[in-house]
């Protein structure tokens, strides 16, 4: 599963710093945060400073989550406040932050996660003259997602300066449709957990994060025409 964060319509570029991700956000703006999902029906347990975005409850892998059917793109615009509307995200210093507002301390401000479980796989009885050779059909495990390309299985990563100057607050209302359904969780562990650290762009430099190193510019055609064989290396 692909989580980006989204302000303006554009997603926000991921800056990787010590085995950890990072984004730079506007202030006083609102954000979104984009789940594409490019496989099997999955379970997203979502958090932001902390806090669980679906009941605001402190976030922990048992809470509540997203599921997502198969090829599913999901925009999370804020912390939902029933099964039609949610209060947008929005960029806001520390202290008039949601995390803040309902009691908490700063610690776990400034970070998005977001916990992702396989589904627990059903057999599917199947009579012996039905039987194909090999592995009866729906008794083996969840097969893993080839795009998952931004996804981890720790949290690890060098600590950063939690030294922060803008949170998440509880913003204006928005319509944004859910209903609830079922979904058995393969294992009590996720399958990726990844995190998302998010700052101004005077934070990040601040913490050392390279967002002005120029990025490489490879080219996939550096000459216009070759016309031959691939030739065998010289020291073979």
């Amino acid at each position: 599963m692909i989580v980006n964060v989204k302000q303006s319509n554009v997603v926000s570029k991921q800056y990787v710093h010590n085995s950890q991700v990072f984004v730079a956000l506007e202030e006083f703006r609102v954000f979104q945060i984009e789940l594409v999902n490019w496989w099997a029906r999955r379970l997203a347990v979502v958090s932001v400073d902390g806090i669980n975005v679906i009941d605001g409850s402190d976030a922990g892998y048992a809470g509540t989550g997203y599921v997502l059917n198969p090829s599913q793109t999901l925009e999370i615009p804020g912390w939902l406040k029933s099964g039609e509307k949610a209060a947008s995200f929005t960029t806001v210093a520390v202290e008039q932050s949601y995390a803040v507002r309902t009691g908490r301390d700063a610690s776990n401000v400034g970070v998005i996660g977001v916990a992702v479980f396989d589904e627990k796989v059903k057999p599917v009885f199947e009579p012996p003259w039905g039987r194909t050779r090999g592995v009866m059909r729906g008794s083996g495990q969840p097969i893993g997602d080839p795009y998952e390309i931004n996804c981890s299985t720790s949290e690890g990563g060098q600590q950063v300066n939690s030294t922060r100057g803008i949170g998440t607050g509880f913003g204006k209302e928005v319509d944004f449709r859910t209903t609830k359904t079922s979904f058995e969780r393969a294992t009590d562990r996720p399958a990726c957990v990844q995190m998302i650290r998010y700052g101004t762009v005077d934070q990040l430099r601040k913490w050392g994060v390279p967002i002005d190193a120029p990025s490489p510019s490879p080219s996939a055609f550096p000459v216009e025409s070759n016309i031959g064989y691939c030739p065998t290396p010289k020291d073979r």
